[in-house]
């Protein structure tokens, strides 16, 4: 399950409140997602997407 949202908070209620009900394993950032590549470049606060 993947969260987007311009609010770390809203998203750490959203987990939380998952968590209460099932059990949860964070897999850090997403990196590619329907075989979209995800790049970020946090000193530029840029986001690319590229396809293969």
């Amino acid at each position: 399950m993947t969260f987007a949202s311009k609010s770390p908070t809203a998203i750490n209620q959203i987990i939380s409140q998952l968590s209460q009900h099932f059990k949860l394993c964070d897999l850090g950032l997403t990196t590619q997602l329907f075989g979209i590549k995800i790049d970020r470049d946090h000193p530029s606060c840029t986001k690319s997407l590229s396809q293969h």
